[in-house]
């Protein structure tokens, strides 16, 4: 009996230290995948809904790939796809440049914004008829800026971009963009011109330099007016843009939504031309690392994606972030200032980042720091 007793007692033991070490395997496999999961032939997932506003581990990731791409001297760009109402999503270049700085990179990165590289000067046509002659002479200036002063002309561009009325997530590209001002970074707008009326506008110079260069593989296109000779026209004016920011800086990020980078099926836009697909030829020196972000309606597999992206983006320096912060901001549909000021400082807490550069609480202090930001003090 004591024999039996004593067999029991070790078998007991076995099976309770097998088990748990079932749940070490698993729970260590869980955390691997939450980290920086992905097969060597596949996409690098990134799974964050153990935790949605700690950003840690893609932000590790992708300072490690930096890093690495860095010490084979090579030139890194990486390419952020977002949602544009999703602050989150617009946040992520800050987070990382931060991230950057924190494990001790000094490298000084440049940030590229989809935006029109004439933003101010496209605010300033808006004005009244009224103001003709001032605004004559802002444009006027502004063109000889951009010849004598060009890092002047593009801070400029940059702080009206931040101070613009943006219906989707503007307080995350208030406060994130200053804060890369701030740090004297290098900011640059790098679409294509357009006119009041959404058109490529034909009057600015380089848009129409560019244009007219490339229209005979896009007269097509550009006689349709279609969404898909549009993405290729942008993108190509922003890979092209992107190349030149290489030659001057050793990392530079793009902030831009996600049919710029992989196409959209339903939009009409197929990947080819896309950036990521434009970006295969960019040059052996040069690295790109391409970021999606998920949403809950919006996967890496989901409808909308291309088949072809799909297949062509499955490698490891694809970074898909899963179950990251969702949280909404496109005034009069989805949030509140209050929220998104909110939304921000949790998800930077969370991430181990410092909060006391936000200065934005609500309606008020976002009317205020625009103010602060406006370009007006022409010099």
């Amino acid at each position: 009996m004591e024999i039996m007793s004593n067999i029991k007692s070790i078998t007991g033991k076995i099976t309770a230290e097998v088990t748990d070490r079932a749940h070490h395997v698993k729970d260590a496999l869980r955390m691997r995948s939450r980290a920086n999961t992905g097969t060597k032939a596949g996409a690098t997932v990134i799974d964050l809904s153990a935790n949605p506003d700690d950003f840690r581990p893609a932000l590790t990731h992708i300072v490690t790939t930096i890093e690495e791409a860095r010490a084979a001297n090579q030139k890194v760009i990486v390419m952020i796809g977002e949602r544009h109402d999703t602050p989150a999503h617009f946040a992520l270049s800050d987070m990382t440049r931060r991230a950057l700085r924190k494990a001790g990179n000094k490298t000084r990165p440049a940030l590229a914004l989809e935006a029109s590289h004439d933003f101010f000067e496209h605010a300033i046509a808006r004005w009244p008829d009224s103001m003709a002659h001032v605004r004559r002479g802002i444009l006027n200036h502004l063109q000889n800026m951009k010849q004598e002063r060009p890092a002047q002309y593009h801070k400029m561009q940059a702080r009206a971009y931040a101070s613009h009325a943006w219906m989707a997530a503007p307080i995350a590209r208030v406060e994130c963009v200053s804060a890369w001002l701030r740090e004297q970074a290098p900011v640059r707008l790098v679409d294509l011109a357009f006119n009041t009326h959404e058109k490529f506008d034909m009057d600015v110079s380089e848009t129409a330099e560019f244009i007219k260069h490339n229209r005979k593989p896009f007269n097509v296109f550009l006689n349709e007016n279609t969404r898909q000779g549009s993405m290729r026209l942008r993108n190509e004016w922003m890979l092209a843009n992107l190349k030149a920011m290489s030659h001057d800086h050793d990392i530079t990020f793009l902030q831009t939504g996600l049919s710029h980078i992989a196409g959209d099926g339903k939009r009409g836009i197929s990947y080819k031309y896309s950036l990521h697909e434009l970006a295969q030829n960019i040059g052996p020196n040069i690295k790109v690392i391409t970021v999606l972000q998920e949403h809950r309606s919006e996967k890496f597999n989901y409808a909308r994606l291309p088949r072809s992206a799909k297949k062509a983006m499955n490698t490891p320096d694809t970074v898909i972030i899963r179950g990251g912060n969702e949280d909404l901001h496109f005034i009069g549909l989805h949030g509140t200032m209050k929220e998104e000021a909110a939304s921000l400082r949790k998800i930077y807490s969370a991430s181990g980042l410092p909060t006391r550069q936000f200065s934005i609480k609500n309606g008020k202090d976002y009317k205020q720091k625009r103010l602060e930001l406006m370009p007006l003090e022409i010099k």
